[in-house]
């Protein structure tokens, strides 16, 4: 992301003081990390929201419309959920996704489309994320060596880099590698046509 460092100039104090919270709980049973999911507030600006978010789906969709003729049709779009979660050394979380009913906003039933996430903060040399592959398991084959995409292969997903990714694509962050990662994640509903 090009404006990478004056955003995490900006956020990354903010979500310093928001860590020193106790009501911050992991909800998460097998996983131990810090995170403020269960007690969210407001950290990022709207032109951070824009430059994160926005202009990362609208680069996705179109790119994914050019490759792979990729039929996304949305009359809109909201946010309905942002948290950071910081990691240290061993630290990690299971896999899950963020997939969830549909929510009525404004009169409009939006569904759940997309999750992103925001790497705001991370020295380590390889990505800690892994997503589990929608193709349906192979018999014979270890399921780890057949279902699992490992971010850790590709040096491009690093600080600074917004992934976005279907909100029911099952993924974890494996155990971390250097203390204080930080990342901001993120689900967007829409009004599908």
């Amino acid at each position: 992301m090009e404006d990478h460092d004056q955003i995490k100039k900006v956020i990354l104090p903010r979500i310093k003081e928001l860590q020193k919270d106790k009501n911050n709980k992991n909800p998460f049973n097998l996983s131990n990390f810090t995170t403020n999911f269960t007690n969210r507030s407001k950290f990022l600006d709207k032109e951070h929201i824009e430059s994160i978010v926005w202009k990362t789906i609208d680069e996705m969709v179109t790119f994914m419309r050019e490759k792979i003729a990729f039929d996304f049709t949305a009359k809109s779009h909201i946010i309905t959920d942002c948290w950071f979660n910081t990691y240290n050394v061993g630290e990690y979380q299971e896999l899950h996704n963020h997939i969830s009913l549909p929510i009525e906003h404004n009169d409009k039933i939006y569904h759940p489309s997309f999750s992103l996430i925001y790497i705001l903060n991370d020295e380590s040399e390889k990505s800690s994320i892994a997503f589990r592959n929608f193709k349906a398991h192979r018999p014979f084959v270890k399921m780890l060596d057949s279902n699992i995409i490992d971010m850790s292969h590709f040096p491009t997903v690093k600080e600074g880099v917004v992934i976005a990714f279907p909100a029911c694509l099952e993924h974890m962050v494996k155990p971390v590698t250097t203390n204080g990662r930080i990342t901001i994640a993120l689900n967007v509903f829409s009004d599908i046509k």
